[in-house]
C-alpha cells in the first residue's frame, strides 16, 4: 500500500511563547496518521520541547529528537507521530515547551495514509554543529517509505534542502531579516536504501533530524480449498 500525503500545515513565530499550534485547513480523516516536525530555540539551555498534543485526545510519540547548546542557549529539532488517529471536526496540534513564554517553537504537520501501524519506523538519524550543510541519513528497509526531516538554527540564511530523492518543504519559519530559523520537509521514497537529507545554508549553529516510516503491507486473503471426502465401509 503506497503512502500518500493528503495535506500539510506549518506555523512559526519569532516572539517568545510557551507553545505553538497548527489547525489543519481540512479536517483529517480518522484512521490516518499525523507526522509532526518541530524545532525550537530557547535562550536558557534548561528549557526544551516536552510534548506534542492535539484537541482530539490522540497520543503522539517521539521518533527522534536532538539538541545543541551554543553559548548557553538550546536549539532542538524533533519528529513526532500518531497513527490511526481519532478525528472529529476541527483538528489542532500543539507543541508544548517548558519554561513558559521564553521559547521560539515551530511546528509543521502532514496528514498521511498508508503507514504500517504495527512496524512503523524504518530508521532515524540526527546531527548538530556548525556545518553549512548538515546531513542526516538512515537506511530504509522497504520501498515506498516516507522520510521526514526537521531543522533548527540560530541565525541562518537558508538556501535549499537537497536529496537524491528530492524533498518537499512543508514548513519554514522566516525571521525579519529573511533568515530561516526552522524548516521541515518530506520525501516519498521509491526504493529501499540509504536516504540522506541535507539543509544547505551559511555557517551557523544548527541541529537536524530525520526519520523514515514504513508503508503498510497489504493483506492478502489466503486461498484455502476445503476438500470433502467420503469414506465407504
Amino acid at each position: 500500500m503506497a503512502i500518500q500525503v493528503h495535506q500539510s500545515k506549518h506555523r512559526g513565530n519569532q516572539q517568545a511563547i510557551a507553545s505553538q499550534a497548527i489547525t489543519f485547513d481540512t479536517n483529517p480523516t480518522a484512521g490516518r496518521s499525523i507526522l509532526i516536525a518541530v524545532s525550537n530555540y530557547n535562550p536558557t539551555a534548561a528549557n526544551l520541547i516536552v510534548s506534542v498534543t492535539d484537541n482530539q485526545g490522540n497520543t503522539y510519540l517521539n521518533a527522534i529528537s536532538n539538541t545543541i547548546n551554543p553559548f548557553g542557549t538550546v536549539l532542538e529539532a524533533g519528529i513526532y507521530y500518531c497513527f490511526n488517529i481519532a478525528a472529529s471536526g476541527s483538528f489542532t496540534v500543539t507543541v508544548n515547551c517548558s519554561g513558559g513564554p521564553t521559547n521560539y517553537p515551530n511546528i509543521s504537520g502532514i496528514e498521511v495514509s498508508g503507514i504500517d501501524t504495527l512496524d512503523q519506523i524504518g530508521s532515524e538519524d540526527n546531527t548538530a554543529g556548525t556545518d553549512a550543510s548538515p546531513s542526516t541519513s538512515g537506511a530504509t528497509t522497504a520501498g515506498s517509505e516516507i522520510s521526514v526531516a526537521a531543522f533548527a538554527a540560530n541565525t541562518v540564511s537558508f538556501e535549499d534542502i537537497s536529496s537524491t530523492n528530492g524533498y518537499t518543504i512543508f514548513g519554514e519559519t522566516v525571521g525579519n531579516s529573511g533568515a530561516i530559523y526552522g524548516a521541515a520537509a518530506y520525501s516519498l521514497l521509491g526504493t529501499a536504501g540509504v536516504e540522506t537529507s541535507s539543509f544547505d545554508h551559511f555557517d551557523a549553529d544548527n541541529v537536524s533530524v530525520i526519520s523514515t516510516f514504513k508503508p503498510a503491507i497489504p493483506f492478502i486473503e489466503p486461498n484455502i480449498r476445503v476438500v470433502h471426502s467420503a469414506l465407504r465401509w
